[in-house]
């Protein structure tokens, strides 16, 4: 019921004019704020799974091993950086919209599942994929803190990202920002038909058409999406392969 309750005061915030924006936007504050207090961290389907500390909570230790293989993309996550995000944001009923969104957007440029993936070497080095084509990089877990950094570029690009494991399923978390630019210097390599200014795995067809001013577009518009959105993060659900 207050889940429902939750859902209403959404539609209606979004819907207020600007004289009443604001006593809106506390009365779903206070509505978020009992639903928190009411859903425990380890309940998987609440509320506080969109959260980052709850998600790493959850998550199992990963191993080195455990990491080496290709991990295929299946699609966004959107994360909470905190219970002060959920609050401000509103929770799953937002995350779940943005994601959907965030979706349709990212496939135009190739990030898609079947099209994108992660594969981590023996030998710390790694493989962003997009479309047929690669980004190649070293990587460092640490399985302890549930980090993995990332290094591309030839370390001129360091990405640190947070790790989710559930043993068939894995979430790695970005900032927004970093995951955009990676894509960009990605896909930028893919549509002009070079290796751009990273080193491109080799053996590999693009499948992308988009142009390079539509690649862009795209991601610009991807970042102002979340940027209406203080404390969410922008992470990858993959699987492995």
């Amino acid at each position: 019921m207050k889940k429902f309750f939750l859902v209403v005061a959404i539609m209606v915030a979004f819907s207020a004019n600007n004289a009443s924006a604001q006593f809106w936007k506390n009365a779903l504050n206070r509505v978020v704020e009992d639903v928190v207090d009411n859903v425990t961290s380890s309940d998987d389907n609440g509320v506080l799974g969109n959260v980052l500390g709850s998600l790493l909570g959850q998550a199992v230790t990963l191993s080195e091993e455990t990491l080496q293989g290709t991990w295929e993309y299946e699609g966004v996550a959107c994360v909470l950086e905190s219970e002060n995000a959920l609050a401000d944001i509103g929770g799953t009923v937002v995350t779940s919209t943005v994601e959907e969104k965030l979706d349709g957007y990212l496939s135009k440029v190739g990030v898609a599942p079947g099209t994108c993936s992660f594969t981590f070497l023996q030998n710390d080095s790694c493989v962003f994929t997009v479309a047929g084509r690669g980004i190649s990089g070293k990587y460092t877990l640490n399985a302890e803190e549930k980090k993995i950094n990332f290094h591309f570029v030839y370390d001129r690009m360091t990405i640190r990202t947070h790790v989710a494991y559930n043993v068939t399923s894995m979430n790695i978390i970005f900032d927004a920002d970093k995951l955009l630019n990676l894509i960009k210097n990605v896909t930028s390599g893919i549509s002009n038909g070079a290796a751009g200014i990273g080193e491109m795995a080799s053996g590999q067809q693009t499948t992308l058409g988009a142009s390079t001013a539509g690649i862009s577009s795209t991601l610009s518009t991807v970042g102002a999406l979340l940027n209406n959105y203080d404390g969410m993060m922008l992470g990858m659900k993959l699987k492995k392969q």
